[in-house]
């Protein structure tokens, strides 16, 4: 007997998800970690336990594996790289080319504001938390990843 898949509800959100808190980046050296605590995953998580295939999360909900996959095979472009100035738990594995959108940024406040709603109106049942606790999340993750990336 295989592996449980995630089911094509929890993939395809998961996918929405990842396209609506990062963007491509037209930018030099601007990465998303496939994994790690500053990782897509990881606010997915966050955000909408039952999305997740993890610690209490849904049998049928996708795996970090799963997702990295999925984006990789929807456009997101993974590359290796070896650089001081990525924190270790990032791993060498990253998205290149996007960059979250930060809350702080009125224009990608207005972005994420938007997305917000499309996303929890298409899966009600996923999204149960609040617009102020997505907006905190996100920019909590943003924050990290970009401290954690730029020493300050």
């Amino acid at each position: 007997m295989g592996r449980a898949k995630a089911s094509y509800y929890s993939r395809e959100f998961a996918i929405t998800f990842a396209n609506v808190v990062t963007v491509p980046s037209f930018t030099k050296n601007e990465w998303i970690p496939k994994n790690g605590p500053h990782s897509i995953f990881k606010l997915l998580t966050a955000i909408a336990p039952k999305a997740c295939r993890s610690e209490g999360g849904d049998r049928h909900g996708i795996s970090e594996a799963e997702l990295n996959k999925a984006l990789e095979s929807n456009g997101f472009l993974r590359v290796r790289i070896r650089l001081r100035c990525i924190v270790e738990s990032a791993g060498t594995l990253l998205f290149d080319a996007r960059r979250w959108l930060n809350p702080s940024s009125e224009s990608d406040l207005h972005l994420l504001v938007c997305a917000f709603g499309a996303l929890r109106a298409r899966f009600p049942e996923l999204i149960l938390c609040d617009e102020a606790f997505f907006l905190r999340a996100v920019a909590s993750h943003c924050n990290d990843w970009l401290r954690s990336t730029r020493g300050g």
